[in-house]
């Protein structure tokens, strides 16, 4: 994947950036991974610069809410492996392993509901 994305020209002609995105084969491969890579970046650089946040929440509660996005996306960035903290001595700690799951797809369900609200 490759992407660029410049930045805004100048009012009246604010939309006219210039954008270009390159995707391979082997993106398609694992698209939430290689999305991931991009998304946690943008995610924890809008989390250090909000200002703003959605109406029914308080500012507190928005962070809080970002964080679990980023926790989410940290842990299906490509080459780390969460489920191997779930293999014991003993064996595989199946609930541990199943609440970690359930709590990216928390995550990434945040992500879905305030997609619209990632603006300052």
């Amino acid at each position: 994947m490759r992407v660029y994305i410049g930045p805004y020209g100048t009012f009246p002609n604010d939309n006219d950036r210039v954008v270009q995105v390159e995707i391979h084969d082997y993106d398609n491969w694992d698209m939430f991974s290689t999305l991931a890579l991009v998304i946690l970046p943008a995610l924890k650089s809008f989390r250090q610069s909000v200002n703003s946040y959605p109406y029914d929440l308080t500012h507190e509660q928005w962070l809080s809410i970002l964080d679990n996005m980023i926790w989410a996306f940290e842990q299906i960035q490509p080459g780390y492996d969460w489920q191997q903290l779930y293999y014991k001595t003993g064996g595989f700690d199946e609930v541990g392993c199943n609440e970690h799951a359930n709590k990216i797809d928390e995550g990434l369900a945040l992500f879905g509901q305030y997609y619209r609200d990632l603006w300052d």
